[in-house]
């Protein structure tokens, strides 16, 4: 995973085949409820990106938002951003 906080208010993640590829092992392996995530620490910060199962990602209502954060939100003409319910 390489991150990229050089621009002003913006987080670049850049995953590579082989973390996406581990990614989706560890959700395939199903390990007992653990997550399937990668992690690096920059300096005082530790950047964590999570994948979950399409069931659990777009269907928990469980979760709070600002746990969970908003995905497309940074512009209404992002198609992949998720609908929030009213």
């Amino acid at each position: 995973m390489n991150v990229n906080t050089n621009l002003d208010n913006i987080v670049v993640l850049s995953l590579s085949r082989k973390n996406l590829e581990g990614l989706i092992l560890q959700l395939n392996e199903d390990k007992k409820g653990d997550p399937a995530q990668i992690m690096r620490r920059i300096d005082e910060t530790l950047f964590i990106v999570v994948a979950e199962e399409n069931d659990v990602h777009y269907n928990s209502t469980s979760r709070e938002a600002k746990v969970r954060g908003e995905s497309g939100s940074a512009h209404k003409s992002q198609t992949y951003g998720e609908a929030h319910a009213a």
